[in-house]
């Protein structure tokens, strides 16, 4: 490294927010702090979010780690009202109803509240207090903000695709979106994707060449190993996480335990959900007839969804329930999976048998993989887990963030090293 790096991170998704993003974004901040650089987060305050995950230990550690942190406002909190404060009488929820039903018709991102925000926490900010601009996303606007910025100060921005944006799958994309999407890569020194699928599509649609980088998602081997099991006093099948109909869905599931209860099994088997759409679970136990077997935790911290894996007997992964995917579908790479190779805890992985998440899963060997139409090898599989089958764990370093922040910091780096400004 040729000098102390100051890096401007842009980061809707960090601690202390619930969220699983929240793994990606800390452990690049605290591993490039390490590393010598001078990392500064720009973020939303830790009011914000409903379910803040102990807002007071996560500025303790950003001191401790040198890291910086920026804190924004946040606007039209009526357009989230699942992930962050506001109104919740019955005039705030009917008046989140109208906000986001006129943002939809407008095309606007629910996430649009950030933008005034970041752009009035960084107007103050001077060239010489940045070296180059990591913007990751989603929410995707954040892309557009860093641009701006880098014409401001004139300095580098790299982006970093959590999500494939205007390929992902389950999500409707708008015109204006693949216009802002070619707008900001044109220009950008660097893309950093979490998949490989992922990236070769993306490289199609823009011809990155060598600026286009994959860096996958990773486990934090200093956190995990703290983590206490809890205790459920059953087989416990975990799932944490939201769904995406009609492609991420519990059916799989849902539809093995019915097997299950058909063949009598001699074991007590619950499914525990933690996340916010359990009415999709409970339709679906409804539906195969095992409503008595399910527990609702709602949306929790990290610590006690972590604590959950770590009980459990299998945790519940799933990608897409379609046999054969797309290239989307294909590049998907939860990152919950990560946190499993971490905690060494054993999953029942649903997805296509050529896509990323299951090379992944074979190589670690801590993932089973199955289609969602594989119905009975589920159950199969759940039976033996029941009766003490362990996997052959290995190769797990390979996806620690000691050893993928190294990645990150050379492409900075390069990125500072090339950069022209116009």
């Amino acid at each position: 490294m040729s000098k102390c790096l100051k890096v401007l991170f842009l980061s809707y998704y960090f601690p202390p927010a619930p969220f699983i993003g929240c793994v990606r974004t800390w452990s690049i901040a605290k591993g490039l702090s390490r590393l010598g650089y001078e990392v500064t987060v720009v973020t939303p305050q830790p009011d914000t979010w409903l379910n803040a995950d102990n807002p007071p230990k996560v500025v303790e550690d950003c001191k401790k780690e040198g890291i910086k942190l920026l804190y924004t406002k946040h606007y039209l909190p009526q357009l989230i009202p699942g992930s962050v404060k506001s109104r919740r009488d019955f005039i705030g929820k009917v008046w989140s109803k109208v906000c986001r039903e006129i943002a939809k018709k407008q095309h606007k991102d629910p996430y649009i509240g950030w933008y005034r925000a970041v752009e009035e926490a960084c107007a103050h900010i001077k060239p010489e207090e940045v070296d180059v601009i990591l913007a990751t996303g989603s929410p995707f606007f954040s892309y557009d903000l860093a641009k701006k910025l880098s014409v401001r100060l004139k300095k580098p921005y790299v982006l970093d695709y959590r999500d494939p944006w205007t390929t992902d799958p389950h999500n409707v994309v708008y015109q204006e979106e693949f216009e802002m999407e070619k707008d900001v890569i044109s220009t950008t020194s660097a893309v950093m994707i979490v998949s490989p699928s992922w990236a070769e599509d993306k490289d199609k649609q823009h011809n990155l060449g060598n600026r286009l980088h994959v860096v996958m998602n990773g486990f934090d081997p200093e956190t995990l190993p703290k983590i206490q099991p809890t205790d459920f006093g059953h087989f416990a099948i975990v799932y944490a996480g939201t769904f995406y109909l009609p492609k991420r869905i519990i059916t799989p599931i849902t539809a093995a335990m019915q097997k299950l209860k058909e063949r009598k099994c001699p074991h007590p088997v619950f499914l525990h959900y933690y996340g916010s759409s359990p009415e999709h679970v409970l339709e679906e136990a409804e539906r195969f007839g095992v409503s008595d077997q399910i527990v609702i935790h709602g949306r929790v911290s990290r610590t006690e969804v972590y604590s959950a894996y770590r009980g459990a007997g299998t945790v519940a992964v799933i990608s897409t329930v379609d046999a054969v995917g797309s290239v989307a579908d294909k590049g998907i790479l939860t990152g919950k999976m990560y946190e499993l190779i971490g905690l060494q805890v054993p999953f029942l992985l649903v997805a296509p048998q050529e896509s990323d998440i299951a090379i992944v899963a074979k190589n670690t060997g801590l993932g089973t993989r199955f289609s969602g139409n594989e119905i009975d090898k589920i159950a199969d599989h759940l039976m033996e887990a029941m009766n003490g089958w362990k996997p052959e764990i290995k190769n797990t370093e390979e996806y620690s963030w000691v050893n993928l922040t190294q990645k990150v910091a050379n492409i900075l780096q390069d990125a500072v090293d090339t950069y022209k400004p116009n």
